[in-house]
């Protein structure tokens, strides 16, 4: 019986052992799942600025990353290319425009209302530099980004945008399309 007792102490103890050692790897895969987050943060926060501040021609992987304090490989990465990244920033930055949109007033409520709805969400900060606007970041991505990236900022905007029109040629009977996008634009 103590023999068994020994043994089942000894189980007992190497069962912890495995136990701390698997609690520890886990914190170390956490600590690195953070490291990574991390740098993945700092590479967008960068990029953004960058883009915000300097324009598209300017941000570029190695400047990113100079920015960031990170190896440059980490943006490709994370992101696969420079498109990749400004696509998420794009992304990241429609987002709550998208959704505040989803929310925004109908022609039912008035055109004044219905104006405010479209353009305030536009007026959001940007992702990861509050003091900024999103849309300078988006405008910018539009003007001078890639053709997926112009897809990508574009659509969901011009189809607000459609929306808006037809919202007001509702209240505005005897105004075309063309019209109300030309006094819109």
């Amino acid at each position: 019986c103590a023999m068994l007792l020994d043994k089942r102490e000894m189980d007992s103890a190497a069962g912890e052992t495995d136990l701390a050692r698997g609690k520890a790897q886990d914190a170390e895969g956490q600590a690195a799942d953070g490291g990574r987050e991390r740098s993945r943060t700092l590479i967008l926060i960068a990029a953004e600025r960058l883009i915000i501040e300097e324009g598209l021609q300017a941000a570029t992987i190695r400047r990113i990353a100079d920015e960031a304090g990170v190896n440059s490989a980490l943006t490709r990465y994370y992101f696969g290319s420079t498109e990749g990244l400004q696509l998420e920033l794009a992304r990241l930055n429609l987002a709550p425009i998208l959704t505040d949109w989803k929310v925004a007033p109908e022609s039912s409520q008035g055109l004044d209302l219905l104006v405010r709805g479209y353009i305030t969400p536009m007026w959001n900060p940007a992702a990861f530099n509050p003091a900024e606007r999103a849309l300078s970041l988006l405008d910018e991505l539009s003007a001078h980004g890639g053709e997926k990236v112009r897809e990508a900022v574009a659509r969901p905007m011009m189809a607000q945008f459609d929306y808006m029109v037809e919202e007001i040629r509702f209240l505005r009977h005897g105004i075309s399309a063309e019209e109300i996008a030309a006094r819109l634009a």
